[in-house]
């Protein structure tokens, strides 16, 4: 790291002390199942006491984590501009860099993060107004050609490891065992390699400032060299947590100080540097997902007043995340800025937190600290109910979902759940002859009668009830038709991978581009009840064809819970369509976005945007790897996606 930069410098009385106090007193818990019995309270007492642990007989494999300490090794010793060919930057925080920051301090070291699982998301700015999410995107260097493959195998076990001890720390506060579990769907957990070189002048500068995890859970691997300290609860003193071979040191992170009302504590922490020996090591930060609200649990409140405010994750993390970068004329946000009650002990609020006058800052300044107090004032506000198990406190939206030909609201089953746990209300519809609806496909002579369900559900809304209407495949449209007819009862329209006809993109156009692009059908039938020299009167998706063109990405399980719930869909003329979607400024006047599935090989992504072009939408969304399926084979991605969407324009 080359001539010493007084960014590094640490204030006085920050400077690490020349003596060295080994800890004495961390727990180290054997989690061996012939101690299973003891493994609660000594937990719970740690927890208290420490806030720190050490656990050994914990089921990681040896080998696991020795091929990721040799990876890591290997690639810190690359020459610096082949590691900075994967350098992370503010928009995407993963990868290589060497220039992090705690508490406005330069850290002597160099890292390389990564998340897991993937895809993971995260707000794209601490902005309450802003309701992107970026993608975090992994991104793996050349060398060492096995790096990419060990850290994925080492995550795996990462993540029972960190199941596993989430489990205990609930029992230990009187919780059911699998308390927290749900919190982590949509997990926002990272892992980093850490390397800290010698340091001329360890006496002057830290590998890590002093800090609290802003996280739930912190698993940490430390090679024999140490240099973790530790700030003891008791007396203030800084202490060395010694390395015990093959063991992982454990703190609980800001996240559970809240969940428990301070029960347990987040304690402060630090790494040290020497002028000898190189150090390395490997930090697991295990976090829920970026729309959980932090607050502590009812359960733990009962009969006391809860010490917390809820805070958004997401948006916590997002302005926390802006010190890594570069040095802050202001100090980062904590969790003691959402206390309920000022104490001596409560930090002051920042003065960025404070109203400005001119006299004092630069309108420059004055911008930033009118975004900080909205964020703020968004991550505490308790105006809207907060879902049962701590899932974003937006306003409630009422999402109408309707499936594509052959299907039937069942297609939708993985985002009706997502949807409702994020507190929303949700419709999943059958159109006529279709799913469960008890029509048959004979019945029917038009398609406005394939579309009477959905009709008749916008009809008994009340006058001032507005719904997210969302459309997959077919059933774009029948979203098209109730926008025409009920355009003040819809805040936005969604078109997954849909036919979108328009205004200025008829449905005979449309349907014409469609057969011109349509690939073979394989082992699709038709069936000709009008007679062999009439057009077909109803078609049905072959299992081959499903499995190549509809399902490819999708699991096999919902593969073949589609071959066996498939309906055959009526087929309607040209006319018929064109007489019931005649589209005019009522569809127009309806905010519409439009959602592409990267390899849907039915409606195909040239097909897709096609009628973008003709029809353009207010928006536009990718969602990567997904088939046609996309609820089935990316219903993370759509449902990140929908919840946006939503927030945006209802």
């Amino acid at each position: 790291m080359g001539e010493v930069d007084p960014a590094f410098i640490q204030d006085t009385q920050h400077r690490p002390e020349l003596a060295v106090i080994e800890a004495e007193g961390i727990p180290l818990i054997d989690l061996s199942s012939a101690n299973a019995s003891n493994h609660v309270s000594q937990i719970a007492d740690a927890c208290k006491n420490w806030g720190f642990f050490q656990v050994i007989n914990h089921g990681v494999p040896s080998e696991s984590r020795w091929k990721i300490e040799d990876a890591a090794r290997k690639f810190f010793a690359l020459p610096l501009e082949e590691k900075r060919k994967v350098s992370r930057d503010e928009v995407n925080p993963l990868g290589y860099f060497d220039t992090e920051h705690t508490k406005n301090v330069r850290d002597w070291k160099e890292v390389f993060d990564f998340v897991v699982p993937t895809p993971a998301f995260l707000p794209a700015s601490p902005d309450p107004d802003d309701k992107e999410l970026n993608e975090l995107t992994n991104q793996w260097p050349q060398y060492p050609p096995e790096l990419r493959e060990v850290c994925e195998e080492y995550a795996r076990e990462m993540e029972k490891l960190a199941f596993k001890l989430l489990g205990l720390i609930s029992l230990s506060l009187g919780l059911p065992e699998n308390r927290f579990n749900l919190l982590f769907e949509e997990s926002t957990n990272f892992i980093r390699l850490n390397h800290y070189p010698p340091c001329p002048i360890p006496h002057l500068a830290l590998g890590v400032g002093r800090h609290k995890d802003s996280r739930a859970l912190t698993i940490l691997a430390q090679d024999d060299v140490g240099g973790l300290e530790v700030k003891r609860k008791t007396n203030g003193e800084w202490v060395r947590v010694k390395p015990t071979p093959d063991a992982y040191i454990i703190n609980v992170g800001d996240i559970i100080q809240v969940w428990s009302n301070d029960t347990y504590e987040s304690v402060e922490h630090r790494v040290t540097v020497n002028s000898q020996r190189e150090r390395f090591s490997i930090p697991v930060f295990f976090s829920p997902g970026h729309h959980v609200w932090v607050k502590p649990l009812e359960e733990l409140t009962k009969g006391e007043k809860p010490k917390y405010r809820a805070y958004n994750w997401g948006k916590f993390f997002a302005a926390r995340r802006r010190s890594n970068f570069k040095k802050l004329d202001v100090e980062n946000i904590q969790i003691s800025h959402f206390k309920t009650e000022v104490s001596s002990v409560t930090k002051p609020t920042p003065k960025y937190l404070q109203p400005a006058t001119g006299k004092e800052r630069s309108m420059e300044a004055r911008k930033k600290h009118m975004i900080f107090v909205s964020f703020l004032i968004f991550l505490v506000s308790s105006v809207y109910p907060m879902a049962s198990e701590g899932r974003q406190a937006n306003p409630v939206k009422h999402f109408v979902l309707v499936h594509g030909s052959c299907h039937g609201a069942w297609s939708w089953y993985k985002i009706v759940a997502l949807l409702k746990s994020s507190g929303h209300k949700v419709t999943a519809l059958d159109l006529a002859a279709s799913g469960i609806n008890p029509k048959q496909v004979g019945d029917l002579r038009s398609i406005s009668g394939y579309f009477q369900p959905l009709r008749d559900f916008m009809e008994s809304l009340p006058a001032d009830e507005r719904v997210v209407l969302v459309g997959h495949s077919l059933g774009g449209l029948a979203i098209s038709q109730a926008m025409e007819k009920f355009p003040e009862k819809v805040s936005v329209a969604v078109f997954v991978t849909a036919s979108m006809p328009g205004p200025t993109l008829n449905i005979s156009t449309l349907n014409q581009e469609s057969l011109r692009r349509q690939g073979p059908l394989l082992d699709s039938q038709f069936t000709y009840d009008n007679g062999p020299n009439n057009p077909p009167t109803t078609f049905s998706f072959g299992p081959l064809f499903l499995s190549l063109n509809v399902y490819q990405l999708s699991p096999t399980e919902d593969l073949a819970l589609g071959t066996v719930l498939m309906r055959p869909v009526r087929l309607f003329s040209e006319e018929d369509m064109s007489n019931e979607l005649m589209l005019s400024k009522k569809y127009a006047s309806v905010k519409r976005v439009f959602i592409i599935s990267e390899e849907d090989k039915l409606g195909k992504r040239d097909f897709q945007l096609w009628m973008i072009e003709k029809n353009p939408p207010d928006a536009v969304k990718e969602i990567k790897g997904s088939d046609h399926m996309v609820m089935i084979s990316k219903p993370k991605e759509l449902w990140v996606h929908l919840q946006a969407i939503a927030e945006k324009y209802s």
